[in-house]
């Protein structure tokens, strides 16, 4: 009798321990979970970070090859695609002289341009092959540390506002679609503006072929913020911000397209029991929940190639935008003559155009296909780095969860 007492006498001390725990943490969890998931800012700090950490190792090789794709119709006149030898508009690194640059020779194309002898990226596979080659493996993660000082503050500012403005919409329950779709945009705006100053940096840095192998990424990165502060100094701080304008129309449809597609795959995914589970939430003590991680995979490598299909003309005019130089009118006057010969790419009478005029003026000279070049390294970097971002992110805060509760092992 003693015993089943003292048995009794344990459960009971256990439950309303555990019921104690549980009152602890649902009267911090009340206004946190209304915020911000139920997840404090430090932990989203810690999640971001091991996401960011993993899909920046992935994927910046075809980030880089992306941009190189991207920016190379800029290089190349239409008469010398099947060249060795091609005549440039003025990007932004040819205005600095030095062992960075290739040979330099005239042809019968050039008057005040620079040419050099590099070869087309006629590929994604091809291309990560032809920089390792040429440049060392080095040159394939070349801003990756941008990349990551970058995605942390980025992500944190991206996923919490994201979180806020959803759980906080009057939309959230008669709109579940147009919901994120808004919140999503929205939470872009701020992220994408917060970190624009160094995503210019990051595609300048990338889109610059170095002719040898020992060429450091660090003389690279000299040579671009030398250029970037003689921006600085002659145009003010808006130079910073260069091609933020397109950014945001690539980045806030993508976000809002993203989280629409999203949210409803998940919901799609429980509503059909494909990957469901009545232990979703915070049942269990495993630290890992393979249920939430394979749905939360699924649907985010999903919504990032259909956002990415949506927008990725305005990926090309972005990266066009950013590594095209900063000249006075007068610098175009070769430009002009050359367009009148049909010797020239949209890219070279970039000028000031607006947005959507500059992107015409691109599929006006080169066709639709212009505005997709770069498409398949950019899911090959999207489809990951979405993926993990996002089920890191949803596993991390149920992981943080059962922390704060005390139920892990």
């Amino acid at each position: 009798m003693r015993a089943s007492l003292r048995l009794d006498e344990q459960e009971k001390g256990q439950r309303s321990s555990t019921v104690i725990q549980e009152v602890k943490y649902n009267k911090n969890a009340n206004n946190r979970s209304k915020w911000n998931g139920g997840i404090t800012l430090p932990q989203r700090m810690a999640s971001a970070c091991v996401g960011s950490v993993l899909t920046s190792l992935l994927v910046t090789p075809f980030d880089v090859v992306r941009i190189r794709l991207q920016q190379q119709e800029m290089l190349f006149p239409p008469g010398l695609k099947n060249a060795d030898r091609c005549c440039r508009r003025i990007v932004f690194w040819e205005e600095n002289n030095g062992d960075i640059m290739a040979g330099v020779r005239e042809n019968s194309f050039c008057s005040k341009n620079s040419c050099v002898t590099e070869s087309r990226l006629p590929n994604t596979m091809t291309g990560i092959s032809k920089i390792a080659k040429n440049e060392g493996i080095s040159a394939l993660y070349r801003g990756i540390g941008l990349t990551l000082l970058m995605a942390i503050p980025s992500n944190v500012v991206y996923f919490s506002g994201y979180d806020i403005l959803r759980t906080s919409s009057p939309l959230e329950k008669s709109h579940p679609i147009l919901n994120p779709l808004l919140c999503g945009a929205s939470a872009r705006i701020l992220a994408a503006t917060s970190v624009a100053p160094m995503e210019l940096i990051k595609t300048r840095l990338q889109a610059v072929p170095a002719r040898q192998k020992n060429i450091r990424s660090f003389v690279i990165l000299k040579m671009v913020l030398k250029n970037m502060w003689k921006d600085l100094r002659d145009k003010g701080p808006s130079s910073l911000f260069k091609g933020l304008q397109l950014t945001l129309w690539r980045d806030v449809p993508f976000s809002g397209i993203y989280w629409a597609a999203y949210e409803s795959l998940t919901k799609w995914f429980k509503r059909t029991r494909l990957l469901s589970s009545e232990r979703d939430d915070l049942s269990g003590s495993s630290p890992f929940n393979g249920t939430i991680f394979t749905r939360s995979f699924l649907s985010g490598s999903i919504a990032g190639i259909t956002a990415a299909l949506f927008t990725n003309p305005f990926d090309v005019g972005k990266t066009r935008f950013q590594v095209a130089s900063e000249q006075d009118p007068k610098s175009f006057g070769t430009l002009s003559t050359l367009a009148k010969k049909g010797t020239t790419k949209a890219s070279e009478t970039l000028g000031r155009q607006p947005m959507f005029k500059f992107l015409f003026t691109i599929y006006k000279n080169e066709g639709l296909g212009a505005l997709y070049v770069g498409i398949f390294p950019r899911c090959l970097k999207i489809a990951p780095s979405c993926a993990i971002m996002i089920s890191t992110y949803e596993v991390s805060k149920q992981f943080f969860k059962k922390v704060d509760q005390g139920r892990l092992i």
